[in-house]
Order: structure tokens, then sequence, then C-alpha cells
């Protein structure tokens, strides 16, 4: 049986060509569907198309959001029936979805007449929880114009007006608000529903909204209010949003109440969670019943929940149960194990034993509903000659009583035979069996008042047409008469976006684009003069104010209108739909270019290994055409056919594979390398049906591969032979690989530095010198900048296996991934032993140098031409009458400091050294010194 075209579906699935099979058989049954591969493109569709009914959501959707992501986000933001279509059957993957929403779950093997048939459920649950939802809207009409607080909003959302009685309710006085923003006083995870309400408001004159939110009093306590809110912004007298709300606090909590019972006692037996015993009975009624029981059969009684715990109170309990075992935590443990055990559901009737925590005798009965056990009614606490003292002593030390009180309580217990109390316990059977059945027929009663419910709301609704098509509507309605609009809803105005004056002042077809007038108005003609085979659904556009194309799919029905015949019409805005099937339309002929030009080769194949489909890429590869390939057997395509046997049982053991290689034929002989990434496809009865997936050609991959190989075996070459090591570090420090050359410098060979730690490589000196560096050069900062370049240059003092040392160039550098994250330290090494020690003896030898200079009783200088620097001994200060240092060590100062008259006579003599590189110089001048007087000195350079 087919369904109206204007049902539409969501189909979420990644898999193109299941999508695509699913989507045609669902056609059929008369569903409008729209594809999304992805959970974000569902979620998207979803947000931008209103005219979505029910999405059919895969579970797993490859790379991005999941199913069960995809329909929260959807459902965090519109009301939409969720079925969801997966190969999964786990509990744990049933149970979260069912946490989401529970319109459904359909094993994708199920077949079509199931999925068809949970589609039809899902619409009429959601049906009802709509009916539920406009009743409730309903109820906020019906006194809407019973006004506790007045108050006008201006268009910018400043409040003008509030009524005074406002303070009687809420507390505030009406200066506290007026001239503030109207948000002032709402719950903050209300704003935005009361900001979007608001938004939609004021477009349309006259229209009515009506809210419930949290409302701030001021004292900062929220109550639940219901606003009704009208669009008076063009009526002259308000020039506002005219708003009046009342408090609804013990409504909304009454409701909640309401809500939870029914949804208790019409809930379903299979649903997880478990009914409530204080759902389904009056428990003043039952305590009532069990008081009374006890009294007559002389013994106690309680009811608990199946894990032992009570609901009711306790009847005719003993001292020693009650004031004694129970007051004990291991006491009161044990009673509430035996009391779940002693309720244990059991059909051949009640359960009769001690009691596991006092040893009297007990007995139990438990109280079922459809199969799921609620309650466990038990009774007991009486002895016979089966209790001893001594046995009853034993327990009270176990659980840390007072033995003597103990013993005592224990007297107190009323003794009764095995026999009486058997028959007590059975009548106690039977009344539990008549407590389960009255149970059951609780929630039969239930159903059956909300099934009548939902059928007097039904005829309430018919009653109430043209309240329910102005408030309750999604679509345009409008009434045509002679060729004028005699009425419309506000939805109208909404899609055409002129204002309900506007529309009432100009004729019907000034509405619609010019093309589609002579059709529009020959349905209407045919519609009048009752001509049963025209077909009241058709699609047309409108023309917007601003000028835009609307399409729109109306349904027209005869009415009587003001004793004229006239047309119902209603308009669903399509123009989202339209764009989608035009979009879809595109994508189908873009997914047929990408197949006839994909470079990797694109193929399917039946179960039998025949080929059905290959995409034209094959010619490109291997010379053969699809003509040569399609009908045939896949193995003609094999260079090793046994190749295949072993690629199809490892993709029926996974159901996919990834990368897999491959050696097939070409039409000149050769063998080519290809890479399979395959799957399994199923049929539209989920079945397998075949396998698909595309090959690419790797063969010069492959031979790049190989040349890789071999220049990584040329580099192990040079790293074993060279005379610097190597090594690689991670970013902790720890050694991950190190050149063989390190055999040479250090004695060690690779297996005994594997897991040495880096601090037994190093003297504690350079250990210490090179943590001081990574700590000044890895910080977070350089090591986070992708574009920073990190390096560290050390002369570090390494160990060698004699336990001997010796100095090394150590240059670490950070290495990068292609992200630009740190991967690792790359550290080169050489021994610098010699080079150290040719240093030492330079060190020693400008040592002895200097201890001359000091030790002379001439005054001696180093004269730097390249830098004018002089280093003089202490001996030429002195003879100048300075201290060390005094005076600046440069030539400037030195040629300051000579005789006037001297001067050009120094400068040139040295000058002429110079000029003839002469390596000796000898003359006499004078010198300032420090009190202005002139010394003579003899100068030999």
């Amino acid at each position: 049986m087919s369904h109206k075209k204007d049902i539409t579906i969501l189909l979420v699935e990644d898999e193109a060509i299941i999508a695509l099979a699913s989507k045609k058989i669902l056609e059929k049954y008369g569903y409008n569907i729209i594809v999304a591969a992805s959970g974000e493109e569902a979620c998207d569709i979803s947000a931008d198309n209103s005219d979505i009914d029910l999405i059919l959501m895969d579970i797993d959707l490859g790379n991005g959001i999941d199913g069960p992501e995809a329909a929260t986000r959807i459902l965090g933001r519109r009301a939409v029936p969720v079925v969801f279509l997966s190969s999964h059957t786990e509990p744990e993957i049933v149970e979260k979805t069912e946490q989401i929403t529970s319109y459904g779950y359909v094993v994708k093997n199920s077949g079509i007449t199931v999925l068809v048939a949970s589609i039809k459920m899902a619409f009429k649950l959601f049906e009802a929880n709509r009916q539920i939802f406009e009743s409730e809207i309903k109820q906020k009409a019906m006194i809407s114009n019973i006004s506790d607080v007045i108050g006008i909003i201006s268009s910018d959302g400043i409040l003008k007006y509030k009524s005074t009685n406002i303070e009687k309710w809420f507390g505030w006085i009406p200066g506290d608000l007026v001239g503030k923003d109207y948000k002032t006083t709402v719950h903050p995870e209300d704003t935005e529903m009361i900001e979007r309400e608001f938004v939609k408001l004021l477009p349309v004159d006259d229209l009515t909204v009506t809210v419930e939110f949290r409302y701030r009093c001021k004292n900062d306590i929220y109550k639940w209010v219901e606003l009704t809110a009208v669009n008076c912004i063009n009526n002259p007298a308000i020039n506002g949003v005219l708003i009046n709300y009342h408090n609804i606090t013990e409504r909304k909590q009454a409701e909640e109440a309401i809500e939870k019972r029914i949804i208790a006692l019409t809930r379903p037996l299979v649903h997880d969670t478990a009914v409530d015993f204080n759902d389904l009975f009056n428990i003043d009624d039952i305590q009532l019943i069990q008081d009374q029981f006890a009294s007559a059969a002389k013994v106690a009684s309680i009811i608990t929940r199946p894990d032992g715990t009570p609901i009711t109170r306790p009847s005719n309990f003993t001292r020693l149960c009650e004031g004694i075992v129970r007051k004990t935590e291991k006491g009161l443990c044990n009673c509430y194990k035996s009391d779940a055990e002693l309720g244990a559901p059991d059909s051949s009737g009640p359960i009769v034993r001690h009691c596991l925590s006092g040893g009297l005798w007990d007995a139990g009965a438990s109280i079922t509903v459809g199969g799921h056990h609620i309650a466990n009614w038990l009774i007991g606490q009486v002895r016979d000659e089966t209790q001893t003292d001594e046995s009853m002593l034993a327990y009270a030390r176990i659980i840390g009583a007072d033995e003597s009180d103990f013993l005592k309580a224990f007297h107190e217990v009323p003794s009764m035979s095995q026999d009486q109390f058997r028959k007590v316990a059975q009548s106690l059977y039977t009344l539990a069996n008549q407590l389960s059945n009255a149970a059951f027929q609780n929630m039969e009663q239930a159903r059956f008042i909300n099934e009548r419910k939902e059928i007097e709301e039904q005829l309430r609704k018919s009653e109430e047409k043209y309240r329910s098509i102005l408030e309750n509507s999604s679509q345009g309605i409008v009434v045509a008469c002679d060729g004028e609009i005699k009425f419309a809803n506000p939805v109208s105005a909404v899609i055409s976006g002129y204002t309900l004056k506007e529309i009432y002042s100009r004729p019907f077809m000034d509405f619609v684009y010019p093309d589609d007038r002579e059709m529009v108005i020959k349905n209407y003609l045919a519609r009048l003069a009752g001509e049963s085979d025209n077909n009241p659904v058709y699609k047309f556009r409108l023309l917007g104010k601003s000028g835009n194309i609307i399409w729109c799919e109306v349904n027209a029905v005869l009415i009587e209108w003001e004793g004229s015949v006239a047309t119902l019409n209603f308009l669903t805005n399509i123009t989202d739909q339209m764009n989608a099937e035009k979009a879809l339309r595109d994508s189908e002929s873009k997914y047929r270019s990408i197949f006839e030009n994909i470079q990797d080769i694109f193929y399917q194949i039946d179960l039998n290994g025949i080929i059905i489909e290959i995409s034209p890429s094959i010619e490109r590869y291997t010379g053969f055409t699809p003509d040569n390939f399609i009908g045939q057997h896949v193995d003609i395509f094999y260079s090793n056919p046994e190749e295949r046997i072993e690629f199809v049982n490892k993709l029926f053991e996974k159901g996919e594979v990834e990368n897999y290689e491959l050696h097939l034929k070409t039409a000149d002989g050769r063998m080519i390398t290809a890479s399979a990434s395959t799957h399994i496809f199923y049929d539209l009865e989920m079945k397998p049906a075949g396998i698909e997936g595309t090959l690419r050609d790797i063969t010069e991959r492959k031979k790049m591969e190989e040349a890789l190989l071999q220049s990584e075996r040329n580099l192990r070459l040079i790293t074993d032979n060279m005379h610097e090591t190597v090594w690689l570090m991670d970013m902790n420090l720890n050694v991950k690989w190190i050149s063989p050359s390190v055999e040479k410098t250090r004695g060690y060979t690779l297996e005994e530095l594997a897991g040495l730690p880096f601090d037994r490589h190093l003297t504690p000196e350079s250990f210490a010198l090179m943590m001081q560096a990574a700590a000044e050069e890895l910080t977070p900062e350089k090591l986070n900048d992708v574009h920073a370049e990190i390096v560290i240059f050390l002369e570090l003092e390494f160990y060698r296996k004699d336990g001997s040392t010796f100095w090394g160039d150590t240059f670490a550098t950070v290495l990068r991934d292609s992200e630009g994250k740190p991967s690792g330290i790359l550290c080169t090494g050489r021994d610098i032993s010699e080079r150290k020690a040719a240093v030492k003896a330079l060190s020693e030898s400008e040592k002895r140098l200097s201890y001359a200079m000091e030790a002379t009783s001439d005054g001696l200088y180093d004269m730097n031409l390249a830098t004018g620097e002089i280093d003089c001994n202490s001996r030429y200060y002195n003879m100048v009458g300075y201290e060390l240092y005094e005076i600046p060590p440069s030539i400037d100062t030195w040629a300051s400091m000579i005789y006037p008259d001297d001067k050009d006579y120094a400068v040139d003599k040295l000058m002429g050294m110079l000029a003839s590189k002469d390596e000796f110089m000898e003359m006499e001048y004078r010198i300032k010194t420090k009190n202005g007087g002139f010394i003579w000195v003899l100068d030999r350079s």
C-alpha cells in the first residue's frame, strides 16, 4: 500500500550503493526520500529542511560523528521521530539508542516489510506524542485572556508597561522593570527560546504566541509562568507586544506527577525500566491490608522491593527483629538479603524457610506484573522447637548484639507450628497473586483510559477545527472563494512574506507565478465543477513579496464558506525539498561522472565471482575495456587465481579489507601490483549480495619502495663505517637508536648500549650540563612553535666501556613530524680528545708566558692593529704611574700618551716597520706620566 508523497524521510547512510537502493525501494512505498551520507550532513539537512517527517539513521557512519551522536544533535534542535537502522544487535548498542529516542530500532537484515512496519509504528507513536503536546497548547489557549499580570514590550524588547499586581505574584513593583530588557526576568536556560518566539511574533500583525518559561521573582526564586503575547505593534493604543502571564508552578508540578504515573502505567512491559510498585497501588490501602493480615494471622509482615528494601511500614514486627537485629549493620544487611531471596518468583507456591538473619520462620511470595517481579510480600518472625537458645546467642555474637537482651527478646517471639505457618503462607501466596492480577488490570485500565483520552482529544480537535487550524497548523491555510482570499492563517503570511492585511487585499492569482496561473485556474475551476478525476494535490510556484519564487504543494478540498462554494487549500512550502531533489539529481549526475572518470578502478562482483560493474579506468591501467570483464569470472583478471582465494577468505572473515596487495594481468601480458580496498555489499533485505571496492595501481610505488630499501641499505653501510657517532633520542631523552661506530669510539656493542640510561653515558658534570641546556632550549614555547629550529651544541665528556672518558662535540637537532610537532632529537658526536689536549697545552703555554711577562722589569705590551686593543703588563703601568687597567687599553690611548714632539716619529717608525714587513723595530721616545711629567723609554717591538 503506498503513502502520500508529502511524507518525507531523511535516510542517513554512508554507503552510497545501499543508500541508493534503499531510497528506490522506499519510494515505491510512496515516501519522499532525502539521503545524507554522514552524520554532519544529516544535521545540516535537518536544520535547513523543516519538511522532514522521519529519520532513518544508520549507527556506523564512517569518519565523523556516528548515528547516535547525529540523532542527539538533531533532537536537540527539533522534534522528529528517529528510527535506527543497523546491523548491530548488541544489547549495549540498542540500549544506547533507547537513551536517545525510542521510536524504533530495525536490524538491517530484517527485510523491507519489517522496515516499513517500523516506519508506520514510529509515525503513530510520534503522532500520539504530538497530540499530547497539542493538548498542552490548547489548554494554554483557553486561559490566554484570563490575565494576572499584564505588560507591554516595545519592538526593541524594552518593557513599556507592567500592571501593579505583579508585586502580589512575583515581588516586583512596575518601576523595577519598566525601561529594562524583557529578558531580565527570564531564566538563562529559557532565554534562547523566548528570543526565538519574540522574533517570530514581530513580522505578523495580531499574531499570538503562548510560551511557558521560568520567571525570576524579586527574591531570585524562579516560578513557572504561562505567557501569552499578541503582536499589537501597529495598534496605536498599544504600540507594542501585549503580554499577560500567570504563575503555573503548581500546575507544572502536577503535570509532571500525572505524566509520570501515566507513563508508568502505559509503559510496555518489555521496557527496560522496571515497573514501580508505587505507580500501581495506593500505598495507604496496601498498608491497611498488610496490617490487618498480620494482625489476623499473628505474624509479622512487610512488603519490599525485589532487592529487599522496604516499601511499606513493618506490621506486627517482633522486638527481636525490629528493635535488635535490624538495629545492627550486619543484621540489617542479612535481613535485606533474606527478604530478597524469600520474595523470588516461584509459581509452585510460597517460599517457607528459616530467616537468613535471625533464624526465625519466614515466608514470602512475589508480586509480579506481566512476568516482571515488582515486589515481595513477606511474613514470619515466629518460632518453634527448631530454634534453640544456643543458636540464637551465637547469632547475637555474630551481629554484635547484647546477648542477654537478645535472648529475652527471642523468648517474646510468638510460637507457631510449621503446619499452621505453612497454611498462613499459602494464604499470603493467594493474596499476593490477587495483587499481581490487580496490578495487571490497573495497567490495562490505564491503557484503556489513555486510548479513550486520545479519541476524545481527536473529537475535541475536530470540534475546534478553525481554532486548531489557526494556532497549530504548520501549513499555510487559505480559503479561496470567487477568486478572492477569504481566510489565511499566519503561516501563509510567513510563507509569502506578505502581511495578512496585504493578503486579504489582493486576488488569489496575484500571488501565483505567471507561468503557473493557467494550471492553477484550470485545477480551481475543475474542482468547483466537481470533476472527480481532478488531482487535489499538485505543485505550483508562488511569488513572494520580495519577488522570490516559492515552491508549494497544495492539497485543496471543497467546502462551503458563508453560503458559497469555496476551496480550502493547505499549502506546504517545498522550496527546500525541490532544491534538495535538484541537488540529488545533480549528485547522481556527479556520481556517474565520478564513476566514469575516477582514477582508481571501481568494481562490483556478485557472490559467484561474476563481474557486475567495473569503471572505465580499467582500460588506463590494464588495456582491457569494461566490456572485456563485465559478465566474466573475476579469475581472468588475476595473475595467480589462488591469490584471490586467500583474499576472499580474509574479506568474509572481517567484512572488509583495506590496502590488500594483489597481482593482476594486463592486456599486453604484463603484471601489475594493485592495492585493493573492498567490502561486502547488501541487497534490499540486507543480505550479502556481492563484493565491491576499488583497486589502485601501485606498481610504480612498489618500485620506489624497493629503491627506498636500497637507499636505506646504503645509509646503513655509511653509518656502519663512519667515524662520527649518530644517535636518535625521543623527547624524554631515551636513546632509541645509535650508529655502529659507537663500538670504535667507546668499546660498547649495540646490544650492551640498548636500554642503558642516558645518565650512564656521561660523566655527572656533563650530564648536568646537558640537562641544563635541554631545560633552556626545549621549552614549551619553542617546541610548540612549528617554525622554530632548535639546535644545541655542547662539548660533553663520555664514558668508555673500560671506565675511561673522552671529550666529544655533540650537535643536537629537534626533529619534527609532518604537522610540525616534535618527534625526536637527532644527535651527532665526534671524539675531540686530541683537540682538547692541544687547547690545554696552548692554555698552559699562554699561562707561562703571562708569568714571564709579570716577572720582567721591563714594561711589555701587545698591540692588536686589527682590533685597536693593547694588552700591557703591570710594569708598563707602573712606569707611567697608573694602576693596572686604570687607563683604557687601546692604541688611541697609547698614541695620546706620547710626547707631542715625538708622536709623529713614533707613529712613522711603527708604520715603516709594517710597510717593510720587518720583524723587529727599535726607537726612543717620551711618554707622559700620570703626574704630568714625561719619561724617556726605549721601545723594542
